[in-house]
């Protein structure tokens, strides 16, 4: 079951993340952001029992109504792949349905390969929900299709 992030999850969360990413990563930093993180209303912080991640919604401060949505962070335990896309569609719907972002930014810079993602995160015959996802293999851009509901 999906559920807020506590800081009582981190010990578990620095596991499913070492678990996810082989590059090594600063766990104090990671550690200090995530506090910050977990008290910016802008910011979802979401996990199950073997995924987790952090979005965020934010406007340029020249634009502050015209709102995106990215994601910030994500890992899975390797079984935890289809939960690690619950977290995912969670976050973009969040950012989207509830914060009013235009669109949903994800993408590989840790080197995960966010491709069969995008596909179910965009399909609506996949669960996607009628989103048209574009990509430049950088990154991807979620937004909801004409006419969807």
């Amino acid at each position: 079951m999906i559920r807020r992030i506590t800081v009582a999850d981190f010990p578990d969360l620095i596991d499913i993340a070492r678990e996810s990413y082989k590059t090594p990563f600063d766990e104090r930093a990671v550690y200090d952001w995530a506090i910050m993180a977990l008290h910016n209303p802008r910011v979802i912080a979401i996990r199950d029992d073997d995924a987790f991640g952090f979005a965020q919604v934010a406007g340029a401060p020249w634009l502050p109504s015209e709102l995106h949505g990215s994601q910030l962070y994500i890992a899975m335990r390797r079984r935890g792949v289809w939960q690690g896309l619950k977290i995912a569609r969670t976050m973009r719907n969040w950012c989207i349905n509830v914060m009013g972002a235009l669109d949903y930014h994800f993408g590989e810079a840790t080197g995960m390969n966010m491709s069969v993602f995008a596909k179910r995160l965009g399909d609506r015959r996949l669960g996607g929900g009628g989103f048209v996802v574009e990509t430049n293999r950088l990154t991807y851009v979620c937004r909801p299709a004409e006419g969807a509901s």
